[in-house]
């Protein structure tokens, strides 16, 4: 293969997927900033506190319009394919689980912004209607989590 050939397959193949969210205007601008490496410091589920040794280094990775889920060893916890609704308030989030090994399940969610690099996302376990609040109590059925975007 020529060289200006496989030059410009090269850069197609690892820009491609990145200038398709971050330069498509018709990408929910919700969608675009969500885009990254993100440090999940703080989780509640179903009204117990996730402990710190559970969260210390676990990542949200996310790609398009994919999050993945990784723990400290950087082995994929949980993967999902989602949708944004960003003319709700909070914004509306689905995820469809995508993870090996699991059947594909829907949960709906809540998403914020609660500073520049940081959000929480709070959804309930598949089968469960859409949280309407930021918390997550003991019969809830609900997952809330906090993260802090890496810069």
């Amino acid at each position: 293969m020529n060289r200006p050939l496989l030059l410009a397959l090269t850069v197609t193949t690892f820009l491609l997927p990145h200038l398709i969210v971050n330069g498509d205007e018709s990408v929910n601008p919700i969608t675009r900033n969500l885009q990254g490496v993100w440090n999940i410091t703080d989780g509640v589920n179903q009204g117990e506190d996730v402990p710190d040794k559970e969260l210390d280094g676990t990542k949200m990775k996310i790609a398009n319009d994919v999050m993945v889920t990784y723990d400290a060893d950087e082995n994929e916890k949980y993967r999902a394919k989602f949708t944004i609704d960003a003319t709700t308030k909070p914004f509306h989030i689905d995820m469809t689980t995508e993870t090996e090994g699991m059947p594909p399940m829907k949960a709906l969610g809540i998403l914020r912004f609660t500073a520049e690099d940081k959000m929480q996302l709070c959804y309930s376990l598949p089968g469960v209607p859409r949280p309407t609040e930021f918390q997550s109590t003991k019969d809830s059925k609900t997952m809330l989590f906090t993260s802090k975007k890496e810069i």
